[in-house]
Parts: C-alpha cells; sequence; structure tokens
C-alpha cells in the first residue's frame, strides 16, 4: 500500500489532476535552469570563464524548493486548523 500511495492519492483525489502541472514545471524549469542558463548564460553573465560559481546557482533551485515546500506546509496546516476549527 506505501509503494502505490501516490498513485491511488492521484486516482481517488479529484484535486491531484491539477497538480501535476506545477509538478511538471518545476521539472521542466530546473532542468532548463541547470543545463543552458548556467552553462551558457551564466559564464557570460558573471564574466566567469572557469564556471567556478556553477555549482553554488545550481543549488538555488533545489534550495528554493525546500524552503518554500516548509512554508506552504506551516501555510497549509495552519489554514486547516483554522478551517477545521470555524466549521465545528
Amino acid at each position: 500500500y506505501k509503494v502505490t500511495a501516490a498513485s491511488q492519492l492521484l486516482w481517488k483525489d479529484p484535486k491531484m489532476k491539477w497538480m501535476i502541472g506545477l509538478n511538471a514545471v518545476f521539472g521542466f524549469t530546473s532542468a532548463f535552469l541547470n543545463s543552458y542558463v548556467n552553462g551558457q548564460v551564466v559564464p557570460v553573465a558573471l564574466n566567469d570563464p572557469d564556471s567556478r560559481y556553477i555549482g553554488a546557482l545550481s543549488s538555488w533551485v533545489s534550495a528554493v524548493a525546500a524552503g518554500m515546500s516548509l512554508v506552504f506546509g506551516r501555510i497549509a496546516a495552519s489554514s486547516s486548523l483554522s478551517s477545521s476549527s470555524s466549521s465545528s
């Protein structure tokens, strides 16, 4: 059951189909940033022919995603608490 929990949620919850696009866009954006922008644009923009800053700039995508997941997780938890207490 735990292995297929995500697919079961996708089939059972009607809101989940709208979240697939968000995940796909994030995946394509991070791939674009890490491949094209960091490979072509950053060395020219930072005047860095040795590409010393590529590793640090590549990690920003993951760092922002992790930070915002914490923020949105807290927002979702507080909004579900407030909506459940107001409906009682």
